[in-house]
């Protein structure tokens, strides 16, 4: 489905694939594995061998941003406007 919409509507696709993410809403197992360890539960590290990435969800933005060539508005004003445009919509403005 996502290849036809990309050739409908003649968008570029990429796909990530992250590793573990982490943040201030951190959810799943990684959620567990932190309570697990505040709890001062015992973890069976001894055999532990494997090599993990974790990716902060704050780095994973700012990167995903960066690859896509995506600016953050300069005011609250062009925020509000690039809003009312994703929308087709022309913002009902003060004058």
């Amino acid at each position: 489905r996502l290849l036809a919409a990309r050739d409908r509507h003649g968008l570029a696709l990429a796909i990530a694939r992250p590793p573990l993410v982490y943040g201030p809403r951190v959810r799943g197992r990684l959620r567990l594995l932190l309570r697990c360890l505040a709890g001062g539960v015992p973890m069976p590290l001894a055999d532990a061998t494997g090599l993990h990435s974790m990716v902060s969800a704050f780095n994973l933005a700012h990167a995903l941003r960066r690859e896509l060539g995506w600016a953050p508005p300069e005011s609250r004003t062009e925020a509000i406007r690039a809003t009312a445009r994703w929308f087709a919509k022309a913002p009902a403005e003060w004058t």
